[in-house]
């Protein structure tokens, strides 16, 4: 237990947890000595990075330790706490690691003996577990999402499990997965230009426009459904590993590009055309199948061929109109 690579850390809110492990050392209530506590504003400002990253920096065990609940001082932090804790259980267990490694329990500044009992049965039972591999020079990125893909990535490669990884969907906010009705979406682009993370992009050949979606990008923030226009998009709150861990870039739609029928320019998708067809009845309207800059000149030679009736009383017939 004196060993360094066996010490346990602790993220102790500073309201309670901290300060029953404070009352427990001045109490002479003992606790294993290898235990490294780290004060926090808040347990649910605990990011999950900071847990994995515990691991890897070579802790044998990490825990998360709060106010009692519904007697958090900053509102549900301690709830938010556990719940980040319980899907780092879910990814530990998905890519092989034994997701008792990782705990979180709840504590009162009163209760400076539950929280030495509760420490020392933690690390009693961290310690009867296999080693963890060491992964600390596979982490390299200093981005806080590539860092935390690298860690499981890292874990899953070094226990052999990358092939194995549990494909069920872990729920969680700042992650989404997309679905797309390809019936619906026409290729328009707008979800890719609404995207701050690139998690959906666009590639254009002379002929084709593509549209590719990466879910280890995607944080869920659901631009895209906004930016739809056909409601094409659903964005479900969740995880899905292998994709995750394998970056993967897929193709979800694709559509032809439609030629200006007096320049030749290519300046929509066919199924932005037929959208607008059918949103505005129009079957055979000539204006639609020019470019924005031969609309304009149709528009414009349109209006000069008509200016004369606006300046006299004449009227115009229905066919010059036309």
């Amino acid at each position: 237990m004196k060993k360094e690579k066996e010490r346990i850390i602790g993220f102790c809110c500073n309201e309670c947890a901290y300060a029953a492990a404070d009352l427990a050392g001045q109490s002479g209530m003992k606790y294993p000595i290898n235990t490294r506590i780290i004060r926090t504003p808040c347990s649910g400002a605990t990011d999950p990075l900071w847990v994995l990253e515990g691991l890897v920096q070579g802790a044998k065990g990490v825990f998360v330790s709060g106010c009692l609940p519904d007697q958090c001082h900053y509102g549900d932090g301690n709830v938010h706490a556990e719940e980040s804790v319980v899907f780092l259980k879910k990814l530990l267990k998905a890519i092989g690691i034994n997701p008792k490694h990782i705990t979180s329990y709840f504590n009162s500044a009163g209760m400076p003996e539950a929280f030495s009992n509760s420490t020392t049965d933690f690390v009693k039972e961290v310690l009867t577990l296999p080693k963890l591999p060491n992964i600390k020079d596979k982490v390299k990125s200093e981005d806080k999402r590539e860092r935390f893909l690298e860690i499981l990535l890292a874990y899953a490669k070094a226990l052999g499990t990358i092939d194995k990884v549990d494909e069920k969907p872990i729920p969680r906010e700042g992650f989404g997965m997309i679905t797309v009705d390809e019936d619906k979406c026409v290729s328009c682009g707008s979800c890719a230009l609404l995207c701050e993370t690139d998690a959906i992009t666009t590639k254009e050949t002379k002929k084709h426009r593509k549209m590719y979606y990466a879910h280890h990008l995607c944080t869920g923030c659901e631009a895209c459904i906004r930016a739809c226009p056909t409601e094409a998009i659903i964005v479900k709150k969740e995880i899905h590993l292998k994709p995750f861990l394998a970056k993967e870039k897929k193709q979800f739609a694709g559509n032809q590009f439609v030629a200006c029928t007096k320049c030749g320019a290519l300046y929509a998708t066919v199924g932005i055309l037929e959208e607008i067809k059918d949103e505005f009845e129009l079957i055979d309207s000539k204006i639609v199948s020019l470019c924005s800059v031969c609309r304009q000149e149709l528009v414009g030679e349109d209006y000069v061929n008509l200016s004369k009736y606006l300046i006299s009383a004449n009227l115009a017939t229905e066919e010059e109109v036309k």
